[in-house]
């Protein structure tokens, strides 16, 4: 499966940013491409299912990719959602977004810590609220 995947990459060379003549400036370098998503792709499914066929292998050839080469950008495995440079510009080692492993932390946590916490996150926001009161009647 992981070869069916890689092998409907594309490669890219060159391509302009703009619209203006290729220069050194306006050379994009090589690139990848997940090739032409279609429903034509699966012709034995009836339109419906070829669409969601269509949408799955789209995912599908974006994650893949991601784990076969650098020029991709790695995505989340909780949510599919693409994941940001680090501060340095190079790609995260993390697979997961930060949303999703604050899920996944949270998730492991007993029922006696999620009180706890939700207690001391109510403390600190009527604390807050009870800040901005006392200045406006300042």
């Amino acid at each position: 499966m992981f070869y069916q995947y890689l092998s409907r990459l594309q490669l890219l060379v060159g391509g302009v940013l703009s619209d203006r003549p290729l220069t050194a400036s306006t050379f994009r370098g090589p690139s990848i491409s997940c090739g032409l998503i279609s429903v034509r792709d699966h012709p034995n499914l009836d339109f419906y299912w070829a669409q969601l066929a269509a949408v799955q292998d789209g995912f599908w050839r974006l994650v893949f990719a991601s784990l076969a080469t650098d020029e991709l950008p790695p995505l989340c495995r909780g949510c599919g959602k693409q994941l940001g440079k680090t501060p340095g510009g190079r790609w995260p080692r993390a697979d997961v977004c930060k949303k999703c492993r604050f899920r996944e932390w949270y998730d492991k946590q007993p029922e006696e810590k999620h009180r706890a916490r939700w207690r001391r996150n109510k403390a600190a926001e009527r604390a807050a609220t009870k800040k901005n009161t006392n200045r406006k009647e300042k």
